[in-house]
């Protein structure tokens, strides 16, 4: 393995990027680089990195821009930005204490020739509670973005909030228009509060994977994709150069200024949609699912998805029939999440759709149904139901959050809250207590950010839930 000295890093395990464009860099370093906790550290280490280079963040390290630039770093080679091997927390990218308030911020440039993958991170753009920076990510490929050919995205483990823009901003036209990536892989993903997620507007974009993402509480859609007129090369269409899709087990919720939930425009290829909850639009001007001048039929195949609170089709879209739509084994269900306006989007334990995927199992991101040790999934109860664990809110929450819950028959109760390493952080509660619905407040101003789950215990019950601590 190639070893590199650079200021402030040491050198770690080797990972190598795959799934990159055939031209670029065919023979890539392979070197991993620690970088510090502070300000400007990565800044300093995406400068000096090189093709291939994996930089490798602290287990819940804080990492914010130097007070006098706009972004992290321009990116124009294969990289990848990842928390450390056996991590219990996340890294965290952040604004700096002296950010400026008129600044625009956009913390990472896509240059020609990039790839990029993040793992294990917390990325927002908040300033004193309030949201500063723009967008986390958007394509620079200037002087020519007709000529402009990217790697993949890889998002994985990862928490995106707090943005003023798009954060994946693909809509600059003299920045964008024109230029292509390959693929977009996004899994175990938490998106909120910001314009779009995914704008692919003026980028055209081969193929997008996601799966197990949760997006909820934008104030436009979760994803738009492409339009032909803008895939050009030398001045000509290449109609070859439109995306296909595969969105599996993810929860769209609150999402929707005008065009829904998911927009594709010149439909060419298909784009499937399975075991998902697509709920709450808010606006009904179109359907939560919205493509235009669909060019195959089926363009859109919807199977296992439940509907809620959503547009139906109209007079631009298809009429009065979903035309250009196939379904298969869909329904229009409420989720009855157990937390929705504070993050959380478990359902009830005789929901439907907790049987509903094509697997016989749960539909939407199942990390809010399962219990997994690394504390990058969600919830389960189990044991005769004398412990209902009715919501903690908010959550997400900074400071503090309250617990709420039922108990069906005097019950001795304990609750305590554990980080997602394993450790026991503090006791709760541990007395006995009567039927009826019950309050516990956790008080975390001491915590460092991440993920955390309270494990509650009554009678023969027994129940988990995931917190998300921020800072």
């Amino acid at each position: 393995m190639k070893r590199r000295s650079v200021s402030n890093m040491k050198i770690a395990n080797a990972i190598l990027m795959t799934y990159l464009l055939a031209y670029a860099y065919p023979v890539l370093s392979q070197s991993v680089v620690y970088v510090e906790p502070g300000s400007g550290t990565l800044e300093a280490a995406i400068q000096s990195a090189v093709p291939g280079d994996t930089l490798e963040l602290t287990s819940g390290g804080v990492y914010t821009l130097s007070a006098d630039v706009s972004s992290f770093g321009n990116i124009g080679m294969p990289l990848t930005i990842t928390v450390e091997n056996g991590a219990s927390e996340r890294a965290v990218l952040q604004l700096g204490p002296d950010a400026s308030l008129t600044k625009k911020y956009y913390f990472f440039n896509i240059n020609d020739s990039a790839a990029l993958t993040l793992r294990g991170l917390e990325i927002h753009g908040l300033l004193n509670d309030s949201p500063v920076a723009a967008s986390m990510l958007v394509f620079d490929c200037r002087p020519d973005p007709s000529t402009a050919r990217i790697g993949n995205f890889r998002l994985e483990d990862c928490i995106f909030h707090d943005f003023t823009d798009y954060i994946v901003h693909g809509m600059k036209d003299s920045y964008a228009r024109g230029a292509i990536q390959d693929t977009v892989f996004i899994n175990n993903v938490t998106v909120y509060h910001a314009k779009h997620f995914l704008q692919y507007k003026h980028v055209s974009l081969h193929h997008l994977e996601m799966t197990n993402t949760t997006v909820y509480g934008l104030q436009g859609m979760a994803l738009k994709i492409g339009k032909i007129g803008y895939r050009t090369v030398a001045g000509v269409t290449d109609p070859t150069i439109t995306p296909t899709g595969f969105i599996d087990h993810c929860t769209l919720d609150d999402l929707g200024d005008i065009h829904g939930h998911i927009q594709v425009d010149d439909a060419y290829h298909l784009l499937t949609i399975s075991n998902c909850i697509i709920s709450h639009q808010q606006q009904y001007d179109q359907p939560p699912v919205y493509f235009t001048g669909p060019a195959v039929n089926p363009a859109v195949s919807i199977q296992n998805t439940g509907f809620w609170e959503v547009g139906p089709p109209n007079a631009e879209v298809g009429g009065e029939d979903w035309i250009g739509y196939e379904f298969s084994d869909t329904t229009y269900k409420d989720p009855r999440y157990l937390g929705a306006p504070g993050g959380d989007f478990s359902l009830p334990d005789n929901s439907i759709y907790l049987s509903w995927s094509s697997e016989n199992g749960q539909i939407g991101d199942t990390n809010w149904g399962t219990y997994v040790a690394t504390g990058l999934s969600g919830d389960r109860i189990s044991g005769e139901q004398e412990l209902q664990i009715l919501q903690t809110y908010p959550n997400p929450f900074c400071n503090e959050t309250t617990i709420q819950y039922l108990l069906t028959k005097k019950e001795m109760v304990s609750i305590k809250i554990y980080a997602a390493s394993g450790k026991e952080i503090i006791t709760l509660e541990n007395t006995v207590r009567d039927s009826g619905i019950h309050i516990k407040t956790w008080y975390a101003k001491e915590c460092e950010a991440g993920i955390y789950f309270c494990i509650m215990e009554a009678g023969e019950t027994s129940g988990v839930k995931k917190l998300i601590l921020i800072k």
